[in-house]
């Protein structure tokens, strides 16, 4: 079963996770997040993120993978950041598929690819 989010933590922890099917993804986000959380299309991919990061500790993984792919935040990511498929047009999730989640993978492990401001 392909996992449904990313969960990246500002410790540089970042795992994948299901949720339980009868749980919107917004919901589910929530609760991985743990704040109120603000949402962001990003073509093909949805963010979820603490709706205030201002107090948060930064994230500096999540940060490199939004300006990865072209969400830059002026002042950084920060908090816990949830990453899923954007829904379809039924208004439905698919899991990441193992070609988004290559991506993701890429720039994750291999920071040196994508520095900060680049």
């Amino acid at each position: 079963m392909e996992p449904d989010a990313l969960v990246i933590r500002p410790d540089g922890s970042a795992r994948y996770v299901g949720y339980d099917p009868r749980e919107s993804p917004g919901r589910a986000a929530l609760r991985l997040v743990g704040e109120p959380v603000g949402t962001q299309g990003m073509g093909r991919l949805r963010v979820y993120f603490a709706d205030d990061m201002g107090g948060l500790e930064a994230n500096p993984a999540a940060d490199r993978l939004m300006r990865a792919i072209g969400y830059r935040h002026p002042y950084g990511w920060r908090g816990t950041v949830v990453v899923t498929m954007e829904e379809d047009s039924d208004g439905d999730v698919a899991p990441l598929t193992a070609t988004v989640r290559a991506s993701l993978d890429e720039v994750l492990l291999r920071p040196r690819l994508f520095t900060p401001g680049a």
